[in-house]
C-alpha cells in the first residue's frame, strides 16, 4: 500500500486548512480553538499509527525479535500516552535468543497482549493513582526466566502495579454472557472467577493467549491479583 495515501495525509491537509480558516478571522472564539486542538489531536494519533505501520512494513515476519524489550517499552509508552496515562517498564531476562522462532514469535504475542491489557485496563490515570497514594506512573515487571529442574521450561511473569481484576465486575460479565449461572457464582473461588478473563465472550485477545499457550503448546497459566494493588500473569512454556 502506498503510504502517501495513509489517512494521515488528509488530517494534515484538514488540520493546515483549519490554520488557514483561523488565521483569516478577525475574531475568534472559543470553539475554534476546540476544534484546532481536536483536528491536531486526531492528526498526531494517525501520526503515531503510521509509524508503528511503517515499522511493520520494514520488518519482516519473526525478524527483530532480539529487540522484544525495547518494543514493548516503546509499545507501552505510547500507548499510555494515547490514554491519557503514564507507565513505566522494568524487564529482567526477556530474551528470545535461546528459543525457536515459533517459541519467539510466541513470547512476542504474549507480551504485546499483556502489555495493551494493561495499559488499557489495569494502569490506572496519574490522578486516579495519586488518590490512592501511588506513583503517578504505573510499572509493568516483565520477569523470564527458566525451571531449575527438569526439562528446563521457559517461565514469563508479566505484573502492573494497576487496579487489579475486578472479580465482582468479571462475574457479572460473566453471568450476562451466558458462562455462569446466577445461582452457582457462590460456589466459585477467586481462582475461577479470574480465570473468566480468558473467555472468548469476555476478552478476545486474552482468549487467544489461553489458545495458544495452553490449547496449541501444552503451557500453563495462572493469574494473581490483589484489587488496587497488582495483577500478575504467569506462563509455563514447553522447552521448544
Amino acid at each position: 500500500r502506498d503510504l502517501h495515501s495513509f489517512p494521515t495525509r488528509r488530517s494534515s491537509d484538514l488540520y493546515e486548512r483549519k490554520v488557514e480558516e483561523i488565521e483569516r478571522r478577525d475574531s475568534l472564539g472559543g470553539n475554534d480553538f476546540l476544534s484546532l486542538v481536536m483536528e491536531q489531536s486526531a492528526f498526531r494519533t494517525e501520526l503515531d499509527d503510521l509509524q508503528e505501520l511503517r515499522a511493520r512494513i520494514d520488518t519482516p515476519k519473526g525478524a527483530g525479535l532480539h529487540d522484544l524489550e525495547s518494543h514493548t517499552v516503546a509499545l507501552a509508552q505510547r500507548l499510555a500516552r494515547h490514554a491519557g496515562k503514564e507507565v513505566v517498564v522494568e524487564v529482567e531476562g526477556l530474551n528470545t535468543d535461546p528459543a525457536d522462532r515459533e517459541q519467539r514469535e510466541l513470547i512476542a504475542s504474549i507480551v504485546e497482549e499483556l502489555t495493551r491489557n494493561a495499559i488499557a485496563h489495569g494502569i490506572e490515570t496519574p490522578g486516579e493513582r495519586s488518590v490512592h497514594g501511588k506513583p503517578a506512573a504505573g510499572l509493568i515487571q516483565i520477569v523470564q526466566g527458566r525451571e531449575a529442574h527438569g526439562e528446563g521450561r521457559l517461565i514469563l511473569k508479566f505484573r502492573d502495579d494497576g487496579a487489579g481484576l475486578d472479580l465482582e465486575a468479571l462475574r457479572e460479565r460473566a453471568i450476562d454472557a451466558g458462562l455462569l449461572d446466577a445461582g452457582s457464582t457462590r460456589d466459585l473461588d477467586e481462582t475461577e472467577v479470574a480465570g473468566f478473563v480468558f473467555a472468548p465472550e469476555l476478552s478476545r485477545g486474552m482468549s487467544e493467549v489461553k489458545r495458544r499457550v495452553v490449547d496449541e503448546n501444552g503451557g500453563s497459566i495462572s493469574v494473581d491479583s490483589e484489587p488496587g494493588v497488582f495483577c500478575e500473569f504467569s506462563f509455563v512454556l514447553p522447552s521448544p
